[in-house]
């Protein structure tokens, strides 16, 4: 996680105010679909800054509070979707282990939810012009 030291800081002060057992899987779990970006992209990739973490964290929570109220959204609106299961499957076997308010769950799915977005605009999607080009904004 040396590589994304902004990511980091990010998922630390997220979770930092759940129980143990949730913070050490949760990063176990980032550090995995990070590993799963630099395997499949190799290791190139566009520095992830704090303003690419507040832009997806807002824009994953709007996505989440619309879902929740009802209103439809666009399935392009989910990047990755095997990486997302990956972590929303992580999240769920901890969930088992120890109770996990509902609050602290939505947090950690946003939490990676937008992990996994910032890394698919770090490692590729950012620099192809997609809808997650900060620049295009």
């Amino acid at each position: 996680m040396r590589k994304h030291p902004a990511l980091l800081a990010f998922v630390v002060s997220a979770i930092a105010s759940m129980p143990t057992t949730i913070r050490e899987h949760s990063l176990l779990t980032v550090v995995a679909i990070a590993r799963m970006f630099e395997r499949h992209y190799g290791p190139n990739f566009d520095m992830i800054t704090q303003n690419d973490m507040t832009h997806f964290f807002h824009r994953n929570g709007n996505l989440i509070r619309a879902t929740a109220n009802g209103i439809g959204h666009n399935t392009g609106d989910v990047v990755q979707p095997f990486v997302l299961k990956f972590a929303s499957d992580a999240g769920f076997d901890v969930e088992k282990e120890e109770a996990l308010e509902e609050r602290d769950a939505l947090g950690l799915l946003l939490t990676l939810k937008t992990v996994i977005d910032v890394l698919d605009h770090a490692y590729g999607a950012g620099r192809q012009g997609s809808k997650f080009d900060l620049a295009a904004r």
